[in-house]
């Protein structure tokens, strides 16, 4: 990967403009995932990116120090590592007297993770987090932080968690990377590529889930993919 894409580098270009005012604000975001349980320590990997006006400023892959209990967990514990380091962010801006939109909004691709920063109520299975709840949740009160929910294809710290198939992996690294060279090597547009690897995956979930084909078919026929070629692989793979 290193001797074929010699001249990708980081891309920063950062969205809006600063007027040199202390009013103006700064945009801070986040993206955290985590990968469960992949290791042969059964530890998850957690994977978190930070954004300053839409230009990555860092970006890390961890694997756990102790083994989650539940994706939610293992989640909840990469978002409280990105927070960490948003917050460290905005004390920089800070100290040199330049001011953070706030809320921060920090992007998280668990829907339970996510609840539980909005919910002060603690159920007996949730007791072993509770601490890290508790983190999120001040922040939030505090009018620092908002965790909002992305779709997993759209989540760009996934990279950072495992291997993804290609044309998925490189629409998650255009934020880092930018569109380069590379990315134009394979068959049909970036859009068309990411298109079809999305439909790859509903359909793989789909189909491990047990459920009827003809779902499947629906979420085929609401991508935009060459039909032929996909139905070749849909014949090979998921039928059989």
């Amino acid at each position: 990967y290193i001797v074929n894409t010699r001249k990708r580098g980081l891309f920063l270009k950062p969205k809006g403009k600063w007027d040199g005012t202390k009013n103006y604000e700064f945009v801070i975001t986040g993206m955290s995932d985590s990968d469960y349980a992949k290791d042969d320590s059964k530890r998850s990997v957690n994977g978190w990116s930070t954004f300053l006006c839409c230009a990555p400023v860092s970006y890390r892959s961890k694997i756990m120090p102790i083994v989650a209990l539940s994706v939610t967990e293992a989640e909840l514990f990469s978002a409280v590592n990105c927070a960490q380091d948003m917050m460290f962010i905005m004390r920089i801006l800070n100290s040199v007297g330049l001011k953070v939109k706030l809320p921060m909004i920090l992007y998280i691709d668990n829907k339970g993770a996510k609840d539980i920063t909005h919910n002060w109520t603690i159920g007996g299975r949730l007791r072993h987090v509770e601490v890290k709840q508790f983190f999120l949740r001040e922040l939030k009160e505090a009018g620092n932080f908002e965790c909002h929910w992305k779709k997993g294809d759209d989540m760009h710290s996934d990279v950072f968690t495992k291997n993804l198939a290609g044309p998925l992996y490189e629409k998650n690294i255009a934020p880092f990377v930018g569109t380069d060279e590379y990315m134009m090597e394979y068959d049909g547009t970036p859009e068309r590529r990411v298109s079809e690897a999305g439909c790859r995956e509903s359909c793989r979930r789909l189909h491990k889930s047990g459920e009827d084909i003809e779902v499947a078919q629906s979420v085929i026929d609401e991508c935009h993919v060459a039909y032929k070629e996909f139905r070749m692989w849909l014949d090979t793979v998921v039928i059989k």
